[in-house]
């Protein structure tokens, strides 16, 4: 696969997998088989069906840094008068906690992991989730209907530390960004304050998470929304900084792996 991934650097502008199959010498049913599991990754993606195929392109916050997943809340409202349930169901992954609310009519399910959740992993959890709710209530909900209320995700960059200052937080209307030392390395941690749903969240995955890339997403910045602009552009020059920073940790990463891969060609 990675023969794979440096082709598609060598094609910003996209590359069909007939011609990718070519280049890499792969055959033309195991490139599409894998370009399939590398898009359900998040690895790849499509403008549109059948089209070319582009990398999802390294960034402070994407997903090439495989975001781990903590601390989360989904919710829906239930179609049909409900009762008041409160129950705990214990995962291997995770442990999902149910609750319903008689007079507000929503469902509520709180995921707590240690360690966290992968993506696919955080995405069973939410299967689960739904299958549960038609288990005890008899409907089950479409998954667009459903929302994340909260969440927190990782970014673990092992064996570094930040020189001079051991924690850096924003905080903005949309969630709390901090990168901090741990005992291991360094942590990039953003925690989620405005309800996304299932396919914001998805499409979130891809851009990366910021308070930038939130705010976009939930179509808060829009003209008329008073001093928020202006508010904004404190978050993204605050985010620059922060930016500049990840980046210098995944140019050390690099060198270090590139003195590594030397020395065992050694």
């Amino acid at each position: 696969m990675e023969t794979i991934a440096d082709c598609l650097k060598k094609h910003p502008e996209g590359i069909c997998p007939t011609i990718l199959a070519f280049e890499t010498g792969i055959g033309h049913g195991c490139i599409r088989r894998i370009l399939r599991e590398m898009k359900k990754d998040c690895v790849v993606r499509q403008k549109y069906p059948r089209g070319p195929y582009y990398l999802v392109q390294d960034s402070t916050h994407g997903i090439k840094k495989d975001p781990k997943f903590q601390n989360i809340t989904l919710q829906c409202r239930a179609k049909n008068p409900i009762e008041r349930v409160k129950k705990v169901y214990e995962y291997k992954i995770a442990t999902l906690s149910i609750e319903s609310g008689k007079k507000s009519g929503k469902i509520t399910g709180r995921i707590s992991a240690e360690p966290p959740l992968t993506h696919r992993e955080m995405c069973l959890m939410g299967d689960f989730f739904i299958s549960l709710i038609g288990e005890l209530f008899g409907e089950t909900p479409d998954p667009h209907d459903i929302q994340v209320v909260t969440l927190e995700v990782n970014w673990d960059y092992p064996n570094m530390r930040l020189e001079g200052v051991s924690c850096i937080t924003l905080e903005d209307l949309f969630g709390l960004e901090k990168v901090y030392n741990r005992e291991d390395g360094v942590r990039h941690e953003y925690k989620v304050k405005v309800a996304l749903t299932l396919k914001e969240f998805r499409t979130l995955l891809i851009d990366g998470f910021s308070a930038v890339s939130v705010a976009s997403r939930i179509g808060v910045l829009e003209e008329g929304q008073g001093g928020l602009n202006e508010g904004m552009e404190k978050v993204i020059k605050g985010l620059s900084y922060l930016n500049g920073l990840l980046k210098s940790l995944e140019a050390m990463i690099d060198d270090d792996k590139k003195t590594s891969d030397a020395h065992t060609g050694d």
